[in-house]
This record gives C-alpha cells, structure tokens and sequence, in this order.
C-alpha cells in the first residue's frame, strides 16, 4: 500500500479548490442552514430554508439535499418532529482522546523510520501513538489514549504521557526535532451508526451521508475513507432516473461498506475491557482470535499485510478467516500459552 502523508489543512485546500473548479458547483459563503423545506402534505423534502450572511431566512430549492455536516447533523432530530421517525442509533462508548503536536523534521537516514505506529495491546495498556511525515520537512506527532486515559492538554503532559509508552521509538525519533506547535486535544466519547437503512420511511428528495450517518473512532484513519466509498454509492444511486428516490437505494448500497467498517471499529475497540455498546458480545468472542493475530503479526508479514489491507478497507474483515491467517494466529496463540 501507498501512503500519502499531509497536514489536514494542506488536503482541505486541494480538495476546497478541486471542487470549486467544477462549472457545475456554485458556493454560497456565510451560509447557515436552518430547517428543511417541507409542507405537510409534501411527501418529500423541497429545499432548504437559510440565512445568509445574518440576513432573513430565505428557500433555496432543490430536487435532491445531501446532509453532510457531521456527527452534529440536525436531521434525526427534523425527522422525529415531522413524524417520519428518526433512525436508531448502533453506539459502542469507547472514551477515546488524542493529542497531536507538530515537529520539525531532520533529514532521515536509513535504516532510522520515517513514520511510526505504536498499537497498544489491551492485556498491557490503554496507550498508543503515531509519527507521519507532513509537508514542509515536518512531522506530526499523535498521542491516543482509549478508556478515559486521556494525553493531557499542557506540554509537560504531553511528554510525560509521550515517555510512557510501551515503546521508545517516537520519543527517540522526535529527540533531534524541535517542536512547532502547542498540544492540540480531542475528545471522543462515542461511535455512532445510524440506521438510516431501517427506516420504513424517507422523505423523498433527502440523502445523509459522511459523519452524519457514521462516525467511527477517529484514531484508526477510517472516516474519510468511508466518505469516500459512500460518495461512490450515491454516484451509482444517482444513475437511475428518478433521483428524488436516490435515498433509500443509497442507504441500501453504502450498507455494507458501513457494516464492515464497523465491525473493524467495534472489534478492535472491544478489547478494552472499558468499551461498551453495540457488537460487544460478538466483539468479545472473537477478541482472542484477533490479538493472537495482532501478536502473529510482528513476526509474519503476510498477516501484517492481511490486517493492514483489513483496517484501510481494501479487504472485508473476514478475509482474515483464510486458512493461512488462521494458521498463524494458531501458532502465536500457542507459543503465548
């Protein structure tokens, strides 16, 4: 696999002006949204009442409105108050935060890494840590913690909490950089599914997508990928010729992109003792079979490569089930007992 290493910003901006060079795009700055366009005896959804710039609300109409402003998205509550009925939530509570702060970095010379990924095991900690490669010959360091044991917002304990981990190879890299910036924290207490795919009923004409249908734990690097094969189903919905009904073929198609993904989440956030919420039965039956594997891949690089192409989502989780996969997880599950 290819990785491709950037800042946020760097990324937001290719994307910013990619799109804004489409003749078929248009943008409206200072533009809030308010409520949805809708009568009572509509069976859909017509538009979307705004206020630009702070001025009066004014009705922007369109045959199809795509929600997609994130985990904060105001549709299941305009669904519930308009008598369509929200959709149920799937919840895994897993307390998760992270730090990131970035540095400047010196010129590599092999066989020193130029990224590093440190990925606790549950049996041993709550604590873990990433370093990318960024523009401009920097590095951004990322601290995590699962179960409310949270990297600290000051300097101090972003190093302290930097010195305790279970290894020594970031602190050592970052011991010839200088750092560029403060800690900057988040928090994120919950992944969310929801499901908008078993709702009897849809208004006409509304599609959601991106965060505000599913949002996973941001430390395994799923989200956009996500956003990115969800814009491929409604791509494909869109082909047929009634796009005011594009909803419920979207929901029905992105489903199992959406299911995979959260199995990959849950099951590797269930075995923290302190995670709870939905798949945790499920998770906990197969938690031995996936840390044997995780232990089998240190030293087998076919499995580092099967669980690798698993969490990027190049492969659906079962594909760890072929016999050879199995086969090493078996080992390394004997050797440990």
């Amino acid at each position: 696999m290819t990785f491709t290493c950037l800042s946020r910003p760097l990324l937001e901006w290719h994307i910013r002006r990619r799109v804004l060079a489409s003749p078929r795009v248009s943008l409206i700055d200072r533009c809030r949204f308010v409520t949805y366009a809708h009568t009572s005896s509509a069976e859909g959804i017509d538009g979307v009442q705004v206020s630009i710039a702070d001025d009066p609300i004014e009705e922007i109409e369109g045959c199809l409105i795509v929600d997609a402003s994130g985990r904060l998205s105001s549709t299941p509550r305009w669904l519930e108050d308009h008598d369509w009925g929200a959709p149920r939530a799937n919840i895994v509570r897993i307390g998760v935060g992270y730090s990131s702060r970035i540095y400047s970095r010196p010129e590599i010379e092999p066989p020193n890494p130029i990224a590093i990924g440190i990925q606790p095991l549950p049996s041993a900690g709550t604590r873990g840590a990433v370093l990318f490669p960024i523009e401009g010959d920097r590095w951004i360091a990322t601290l995590a913690g699962w179960s409310g044991d949270y990297p600290a917002r000051t300097v101090e304990g972003f190093q302290s909490f930097l010195r305790s981990l279970p290894s020594s190879d970031i602190e050592d890299a970052l011991s010839k950089s200088r750092p560029l910036t403060s800690p900057s924290t988040f928090r994120f207490t919950n992944s969310v599914w929801r499901r908008y795919d078993r709702l009897r009923d849809l208004p006409r004409g509304l599609v959601v997508v991106g965060d505000a249908v599913a949002s996973f734990n941001p430390v395994y690097g799923q989200g956009m990928t996500v956003a990115a094969l969800q814009a491929d189903s409604l791509r494909q919905s869109l082909e047929h010729s009634d796009v005011r009904a594009a909803g419920p073929r979207f929901f029905n198609h992105s489903r199992s992109v959406l299911r995979a993904t959260w199995l990959v989440s849950a099951w590797a956030d269930h075995r923290f003792p302190a995670t709870s919420g939905s798949g945790e039965m499920l998770s906990r039956l197969t938690n031995p079979f996936l840390d044997a594997l995780q232990a089998a891949a240190l030293t087998d690089s076919n499995v580092t490569v099967a669980l690798s192409e698993v969490l990027a989502l190049r492969n659906e989780p079962w594909s760890l089930l072929r016999p050879a996969t199995v086969r090493s997880a078996v080992r390394s599950w004997r050797s440990a007992a």
